[in-house]
């Protein structure tokens, strides 16, 4: 999934995967497992450049997929003058997405970046330094080990905030983008 934060509402929503594109993710995982395997016993050489192109492929798919699900919200944002800020952490080794993630904001090809341009939304990527670790209320800085305890729920050990980890990370990627390029 990917969590979106509106800072003029407060509020945040998710666009949750459904199953069309976890059957990507799952078809991509494999075929890179074959790729990469590092015997090279399962495949030879032919055989891992056909399979490239049918990841390829694979990836092509979940762009157009990306492209139908975010077209409305970025039609939606133009039209309330918002910008977008989009996290371009690779969550695909942690949460093993497979490629969705850069298939949405990969800082090569992401498509999200490109349908801002397309169709107008102003957009920031900001670093990802600490942006699950930092309460998004108070801004302390959590430990990595502090933060790992919390798996599904932020909770701030300085002034006592909670909020879903991800919707906490999303809030803090919304108000890099307000602080320092006024995108709202």
């Amino acid at each position: 999934w990917n969590v979106f934060y509106d800072l003029q509402t407060e509020q945040s929503f998710v666009w949750p995967r459904e199953n069309y594109p976890q059957s990507l993710i799952d078809q991509r995982a494999a075929i890179t497992a074959l790729i990469d395997d590092n015997s090279k016993g399962q495949c030879n050489a032919k055989i891992r450049a056909k399979l490239r192109k049918k990841r390829d492929a694979i990836d092509k798919k979940q762009k157009q997929y990306a492209r139908r699900i975010f077209i409305p919200l970025l039609e939606r944002l133009k039209k309330e003058k918002k910008g977008l800020s989009i996290d371009q952490v690779s969550w695909g080794a942690s949460s093993g997405n497979n490629g969705m993630q850069e298939s949405i904001s990969g800082k090569n090809s992401g498509v999200l970046m490109d349908l801002c341009v397309e169709i107008g939304v102003p957009y920031y990527c900001p670093k990802a330094y600490y942006g699950s670790t930092d309460c998004s209320k108070c801004l302390h800085r959590h430990t990595t080990a502090q933060k790992a305890k919390m798996k599904d729920t932020f909770v701030c050990k300085k002034c006592g905030h909670t909020s879903p980890i991800h919707e906490n990370a999303a809030r803090n990627a919304a108000l890099r983008a307000k602080e320092q390029h006024d995108l709202i």
